[in-house]
């Protein structure tokens, strides 16, 4: 129990003996007045000592309750200042919450900015690999154009390389026939008597023969090997005439020097050499310049 409790506790005992002094003297005055008053008397000193301890009692009281005051404004002050503090804190927090909202938001807007860029890295990445696609299909394509064409430079290569072998093997051979052609021309005791006798003058075949040049000797241009042979009933010292059909272009006589079943070689005769045109694969040989 508190003080001020003590306090009313004490006052209501005074009370009470004093209203019970006052029903004791009526009683005794009634009855027995003179043991009601020793009664009373034993009660008013009890009340009388309590009576006393009351100023005791309120100084503690006026004491406890300055204390409890003092620790009342100071737990306000501590409750102000905690309130105080709060609220800094609520502030701070706010401005921390906007400041996390703002982050928030910039690194939404910069997600957003970093999906759009994903997204367009994606379309490019997909058309790099459609291109890549393509590529690869046209390099695949070129190689096998490469290789065919490899092919058919090797095949050309080898093919030159025959005709070559064969001009070569016509020309040795065409020096064998026109030293013997030249011996069994020539009168007795004179020499080289093969132009005097055989260049420049005409021996065509007994039949149409018509055909084409197939190649030129590098270094002797006036040595060609043509497409027809003795299968065309083609013989040595037989003569063709040369043009160029698409320029109406007369290039001169061929002489038939060497002949194989399906091609044979010759050797340009007669020509203007002022306005000798060089003679060019594919040229036109015939054994007339007119067919009959």
């Amino acid at each position: 129990m508190n003080v001020l409790g003590k306090i009313l506790v004490i006052l209501n005992l005074i009370f009470a003996v004093a209203v019970g002094g006052f029903l004791v003297v009526d009683f005794a005055t009634r009855n027995n007045w003179r043991d009601a008053y020793f009664k009373l008397r034993d009660e008013m000193k009890v009340a009388e000592a309590n009576y006393r301890v009351v100023p005791d009692s309120l100084g503690r009281f006026n004491a406890d309750n300055k204390r409890l005051e003092a620790e009342r404004d100071t737990a306000r002050k501590d409750v102000t200042d905690l309130q105080d503090t709060l609220k800094a804190k609520e502030a701070t927090h706010k401005l921390e919450i906007e400041a996390a909202d703002l982050r928030a938001k910039d690194a939404q807007l910069a997600m957003q900015k970093l999906l759009a860029e994903s997204e367009r890295l994606q379309k490019e990445h997909q058309l790099l690999l459609a291109a890549n696609k393509a590529r690869d299909a046209e390099i695949v394509q070129q190689q096998a154009t490469i290789v065919k064409y490899r092919n058919a430079a090797v095949a050309e290569e080898s093919a030159r390389k025959a005709t070559q072998d064969r001009l070569e093997q016509a020309v040795a051979r065409i020096a064998e026939l026109t030293n013997a052609l030249a011996k069994a021309s020539a009168p007795a005791g004179q020499a080289g008597g093969v132009d005097a006798v055989v260049r420049g003058k005409a021996n065509p075949p007994s039949t149409y023969v018509e055909g084409k040049i197939d190649s030129i000797h590098p270094e002797d241009k006036e040595l060609v090997q043509i497409n027809v042979g003795s299968d065309k009933g083609l013989s040595k010292n037989q003569t063709l005439e040369v043009f160029r059909v698409d320029a109406k272009l007369y290039l001169g006589l061929l002489r038939i020097v060497d002949v194989q079943p399906h091609y044979a070689v010759g050797r340009l005769e007669r020509i203007n050499a002022a306005n000798r045109a060089q003679l060019r694969v594919g040229d036109t040989v015939a054994s007339t310049l007119t067919r009959n």
